[in-house]
């Protein structure tokens, strides 16, 4: 419902302790931790970022997918949807063209993450890993409505993602050409149509 939201997850240094200490060969890949989400209240207070899994473990209003979720099993979930923006994430080796489509998507899907936000209503961006597609998308949404600039935006993702989340391959927001496309929305975000 739009009056509740999903509660932030504690820190991971308070419920792991040291991360040094964690034997990372007990951590889940990205994909598959769970709830494998994580809040960004300095954005919005109703905004969260995560993984395949993540629309089944958080009560969310609005679930913005770049893929396809999973549900607890692990099944592809349709339903688990609320508004797709399918784009691949080739970790910075985009082609021109799927850097210009995930370009459109991800400003497509920042329009939805504003107008949700707006209304109060708890809302999903998630991706495969919950690192890069959704999170670009969330700095999206503070760049061209907030008018953060574009590093600090990742800057602030990324240490929400380190701070609710620990897995293996946790590398939040290391795709150089989303990076840029985030980059060049800042220097054209007073000449853009929103």
């Amino acid at each position: 419902s739009s009056a509740s939201r999903p509660k932030a997850l504690p820190s991971r240094s308070r419920t792991m302790g040291n991360k040094c200490c964690v034997d990372l060969k007990s951590l889940p890949y990205g994909c598959d931790d769970n709830p494998g989400y994580a809040s960004l209240p300095h954005f919005s207070p109703w905004l969260f970022v995560g993984n395949r899994f993540a629309p089944c473990f958080g009560d969310f209003d609005v679930v913005i997918s770049t893929v396809m979720p999973v549900d607890e099993g692990g099944d592809r979930c349709t339903e688990l949807s609320t508004y797709q923006f399918m784009f691949q994430d080739c970790q910075g080796r985009e082609r021109a063209s799927q850097v210009e489509r995930a370009r459109k998507r991800i400003v497509a899907a920042a329009a939805v993450v504003a107008a949700s936000t707006d209304d109060k209503k708890s809302t999903l961006v998630h991706c495969e890993w919950g690192q890069n597609r959704s999170c670009t998308v969330c700095c999206a949404y503070a760049v061209l409505y907030l008018g953060w600039e574009a590093n600090a935006a990742i800057a602030y993702v990324r240490s929400q993602n380190y701070r609710e989340r620990a897995y293996l391959g946790q590398s939040p927001m290391c795709n150089r050409a989303f990076n840029k496309i985030l980059q060049e929305l800042e220097k054209s975000r007073n000449h853009l149509v929103l």
